[in-house]
């Protein structure tokens, strides 16, 4: 990862640590998997305390196997996220890569602020 020492946070398993980023949307994060997988969705967990920031509305996921050519493989808005802050579950079509971005478009607040507890993805 490659936007500070605190992003690991998203994958670290733990709910309950959370990842934010100051700064008018949209905002990205790139991960990169460290080799190539057929994926066919991702996760997308939002700060699950009791005061929520940067959750997520509206989004887009892309994938690379350079980490320099993009391909959108999903955009979308997180239906009533913000009152039912849930792990949300997309599917895509199948696609080689290892990188994946994950773009906040909107909050759910409409703040300035991108969050994630949890990102994942899914392989076939």
């Amino acid at each position: 990862m490659n936007e500070n020492d605190d992003a690991e946070k998203i994958i670290d398993a733990d709910e309950n640590s959370v990842w934010t980023k100051q700064g008018k949307l949209p905002q990205e994060v790139i991960v990169d998997l460290g080799k190539t997988y057929n994926l066919k969705g991702f996760t997308y967990l939002p700060q699950q305390s009791r005061w929520l920031q940067g959750v997520i509305a509206d989004y887009e996921f892309m994938l690379s196997e350079n980490g320099k050519q993009w391909q959108k493989v999903s955009e979308g808005e997180f239906s009533n996220i913000k009152n039912n802050p849930i792990e949300q579950l997309i599917e895509f079509k199948t696609t080689k890569a290892r990188y994946f971005k994950f773009v906040g478009k909107r909050s759910a607040d409409d703040t300035e602020v991108f969050g994630i507890a949890e990102i994942g993805v899914i392989t076939e």
